[in-house]
């Protein structure tokens, strides 16, 4: 959906143009806020413009430096050296009262972007009812950041602490392992932890 996006005529025009038109420009938004609000799992679409400097998005606001999210896609993009291309990221704030889990596309850093933000609800949502299904399975399915701390607060189904999976979270992490499973052992307790990034 990101990609097929990215190429639409609507959104090239919002991504190049040096000088934006206020009704192409309402024009534009409304049919992407009607692909928002036609899906259960985005929250957003939005697009820099490098030639303006403006953000346009589905959740606009009059001012244009405003990404339509209190700034946080703003300061995460400021802070960052590198961000991955079609890649979900989790950026939390000071603002946020759950990470938000953003898309990015883009041809170079500096350049034009397009970002497609998930609803955190629906993920934490699904990954709540993969929990249940799975409860007579004794497994339990969890996202963490990079350094092993929770996005989504779960109850663990099994007894191994928490500290002990963000520990080897981490570990893996550093090592720049993306995918892997191992067994885990705590006392006399052993479990599969499979991961990947």
């Amino acid at each position: 959906m990101t990609v097929s996006t990215y190429m639409d005529s609507d959104v090239v025009y919002l991504l190049n143009t040096s000088v934006m038109d206020k009704g192409e420009l309402a024009q534009k938004l409304n049919r992407l806020e009607k692909m928002v609000s036609g899906s259960m799992f985005l929250q957003s679409i939005t697009i820099y413009n490098a030639n303006t400097k403006c953000y346009y998005s589905t959740k606009s606001s009059i001012n244009c430096l405003d990404d339509g999210m209190n700034g946080l896609l703003s300061s995460y993009i400021k802070s960052q050296k590198e961000i991955p291309k079609l890649r979900f990221i989790p950026i939390s704030g000071e603002k946020a009262m759950s990470p938000v889990f953003s898309m990015f596309i883009y041809e170079k850093l500096t350049d034009n972007k397009l970002i497609v933000t998930l609803k955190p609800s629906w993920l934490f949502d699904n990954i709540s009812n993969m929990n249940s299904v799975n409860s007579e399975q004794q497994g339990t399915i969890f996202i963490t950041d990079k350094l092993g701390t929770p996005l989504l607060e779960t109850n663990m189904s099994t007894q191994i602490p928490l500290e002990e999976y963000r520990e080897v979270i981490r570990d893996r992490a550093g090592t720049g392992v993306d995918q892997d499973y191992l067994v885990l052992k705590s006392g006399n307790k052993k479990v599969i932890l499979s991961f990947m990034s």
